[in-house]
């Protein structure tokens, strides 16, 4: 699979996470995936899913089945087809059972991440596995037998390699945010924050001369709004660095609180003019206050978040002869939401965009296929 702009990348993530109203409500029931267009999420280890939405027409859900199964074996490289489909169709056609949504367990997406952080944690693919370990810290830690969470078929786990997702917090080293003084550790890693830091200052980390403050754009906007000053720099740095904690037993993903960003959106209603829409932003957020302005998120994006970004059925493209067929913009859209609104990182791509001003994808590279029975 190809990488992606970030620019691309920040508008879906605009489009997706914030639109959990237009979920639509079902009647308790499941929808099979057997002999139809999502049927590649079987391979996970289950055959129904919420009710689809009617926006789907059956045009409509081809082209997107078709994407998704390219999508999830791309994962092959560092990972079965098989947990791989547990995580990417766990966010877009997600596991239904009695008429409920259920999760992947935990351990799933760490062997997920162990496999490939092993093998494949060059360039920005490994700034995109933290992004997913982050998230995944939301997943229930639980065993199947529990009910609370599923396995794909045959899932085995390396127990003599420690999952990425028990590693703990990690050294804040980017040296804005480390300035703020409001938290010294994230769930990022120090190789990925060197990354980021030589996407937004087009340098190589040095600690013998480091850029001290926040990225030109940044600093613009901090300019433009200092009644706002501390509450934007919590947001750019939360959002890009998520906090950690080392008192806590069980790091979570944690996010600007929701009362933060309306005081933002209150005292420096411009503020969000210029970068994104303050209501869709702020009633995503997790409600609550703390002393460092960071609330955990616990849950995933709400099923069918990511159909909003879809056009109008009737405005979609005529179908073409089936040689010159091929993922429509739209399509590959979508699947930038499965494969990161899934890990939770919110406004981060949109920041990126934004504030960055540099397009950066994120790419996967491919291995032969292994065939996965159900059960």
């Amino acid at each position: 699979m190809q990488s992606l702009p970030l620019a691309l990348v920040s508008c879906v993530i605009l489009c997706s996470v914030f639109t959990s109203l237009f979920c639509e409500p079902h009647d308790g029931k499941c929808e099979s995936l057997v002999n139809g267009p999502f049927e590649i999420c079987t391979t996970a280890g289950y055959n129904y899913t919420l009710p689809l939405p009617k926006k789907l027409t059956e045009p409509v859900k081809a082209e997107l089945g078709q994407f998704l199964t390219t999508v999830i074996k791309s994962w092959h490289n560092c990972s079965k087809q098989s947990v791989a489909a547990a995580i990417e169709c766990s966010f877009m056609i997600p596991k239904c059972s009695q008429g409920k949504r259920v999760y992947p367990c935990k351990r799933v997406c760490g062997e997920l991440l162990k496999q490939c952080m092993n093998t494949t944690s060059t360039g920005n693919f490994e700034i995109f596995l933290d992004l997913m370990l982050s998230s995944c810290l939301s997943l229930p830690n639980e065993d199947p037998s529990s009910d609370k969470c599923f396995e794909p078929p045959n899932f085995t786990t390396n127990n003599s390699i420690p999952s990425p997702l028990d590693r703990g917090c990690q050294n804040l080293i980017f040296p804005a945010c480390k300035n703020l003084g409001i938290y010294s550790h994230t769930l990022f890693s120090e190789s990925v924050q060197k990354k980021m830091y030589k996407l937004y200052y087009n340098k190589t980390f040095n600690e013998d001369d480091l850029e001290q403050k926040f990225p030109k754009r940044v600093e613009e906007d901090l300019a433009r709004f200092p009644k706002c000053r501390k509450s934007i720099e919590k947001l750019f740095c939360g959002e890009l660095f998520p906090p950690c904690f080392p008192e806590e037993t069980s790091p979570m993903l944690k996010t600007l609180c929701r009362s933060v960003c309306n005081d933002i959106a209150k005292d420096c209603p411009g503020f969000f003019r210029g970068h994104f829409t303050d209501s869709e932003y702020c009633g995503m957020l997790v409600e609550g206050e703390t002393s460092h302005g960071y609330c955990d998120r616990k849950e995933w994006p709400l099923p069918f978040t990511w159909l909003s970004y879809l056009p109008n059925p009737t405005t979609l493209p005529p179908t073409e002869p089936e040689k010159k067929k091929g993922p429509k913009g739209w399509v590959i859209a979508v699947s930038v939401v499965l494969t990161l609104a899934v890990v939770g990182i919110t406004l981060a791509g949109l920041i990126w965009w934004k504030w960055h001003g540099r397009a950066s994808g994120m790419g996967y590279t491919k291995q032969e296929d292994e065939k996965v029975t159900e059960e």
